[in-house]
């Protein structure tokens, strides 16, 4: 009998340490190498219809800012590719597009471009979140006017994911 609740009493605390362990772990949506690549994909198929002519790099980071694809046409800079991935970090600080700081930085001409914390207030950078709003990560695209690199952005996210935030 005491050998039983040896037993019962060891079987409960094992059960209940694996409960607390479950607690603390959590499981939510992630942006994937394959989704990274499908959403750059998406990108330059917006660009090449909608922009033959233009050469344009296209960044895409997960929610922690690690770089999760890059990709530029041939004809496209070093400096195009910096900005792509610019507005893409300022988009997944943010949370939102990447262009949204634009009507601060007006107001002070000397951080016209750039902000403190890598933060680079131009169109063209736009935040990628899952149905349930979870941040996944951001994109960001440099090479044609600032205003069509959001677009392409944005019309990427909605193509592979779905929605934009």
């Amino acid at each position: 009998m005491k050998m039983n609740c040896l037993i019962a009493a060891f079987a409960l605390a094992l059960s209940a340490g694996a409960s607390a362990a479950q607690d603390a772990v959590v499981s939510r949506p992630a942006l994937t190498a394959s989704g990274a690549k499908a959403l750059a994909g998406a990108c330059f198929a917006w660009a090449k219809e909608a922009r033959p002519d233009r050469d344009i790099a296209v960044a895409v980071v997960d929610a922690g800012g690690a770089l999760m694809y890059y990709e530029r046409t041939d004809g496209a800079t070093a400096q195009t590719g910096a900005y792509a991935l610019g507005k893409a970090e300022t988009a997944r600080q943010t949370g939102s597009l990447s262009g949204a700081d634009m009507d601060r930085l007006t107001k002070n001409p000397p951080d016209l471009q750039v902000l403190t914390f890598n933060r680079l207030g131009l169109q063209g950078g736009a935040a990628i979140r899952a149905a349930d709003k979870t941040l996944l990560g951001a994109i960001g695209v440099s090479g044609m006017a600032s205003a069509e690199d959001e677009l392409c952005g944005k019309t990427a996210i909605e193509k592979v994911v779905g929605s934009t935030s």
